[in-house]
């Protein structure tokens, strides 16, 4: 069933509700929210077998991810590797992100890990979840790092929107796309 409502009026009264059923709404803008989906649910939509297209700057992505549980489900473990064959005998691009859900905060935790090395990684980045998104952010010494994961209930996709503030200016930095594989 889909209403028409404002959704972040009546977020609040659902998102620890782990037993009741999944109920889809549409917010004032537009978009299809799963509003009583625990965290454990919302995470879940992340698991299985994708294709990432995207762009990064001036460099086109293509990504095969796969997702899945671990550590006891504490996390769910995206692994990301390139389908573009690099170029300079470098090795293709690699990414495992381990991301959580802090109960006691009620804070998302991602940590992310690249073949770019362990200088990128000594910052977590922590989302409190507004409706279907979670904005990561990394809190670097330079300037704040946001990685938006955005759910698309409408085509059970995600869109990832990757910005970093400079001069107090927002940049875009990359902007992605994963599908679930066929």
């Amino acid at each position: 069933m889909i209403l028409q409502v404002n959704a972040r009026k009546i977020w609040k009264h659902f998102i620890h509700e782990e037993t009741a059923p999944k109920t889809y709404i549409t917010s004032h803008q537009g978009e299809t929210i799963i509003v009583n989906a625990s965290p454990t649910e919302f995470l879940n939509l992340l698991t299985g077998k994708w294709e990432l297209t995207g762009q990064m700057g001036n460099t086109t992505l293509q990504q095969a991810v796969t997702a899945q549980w671990t550590l006891d489900h504490r996390f769910v473990e995206l692994h990301f590797t390139s389908t573009i064959p690099a170029s300079d005998s470098q090795p293709p691009y690699q990414a495992k992100y381990f991301i959580g859900y802090d109960e006691k905060d009620d804070t998302y935790v991602m940590h992310l890990l690249d073949t770019f090395g362990a200088s990128y990684s000594r910052v977590i980045g922590l989302g409190k979840r507004d409706g279907n998104t979670i904005p990561f952010v990394f809190q670097y010494t330079e300037d704040p790092f946001v990685n938006r994961f955005i759910w698309e209930a409408d085509t059970q996709s995600w869109t990832f929107e990757l910005t970093h503030e400079q001069d107090g200016q927002i940049h875009v930095f990359a902007t992605k796309h994963m599908a679930r594989k066929e």
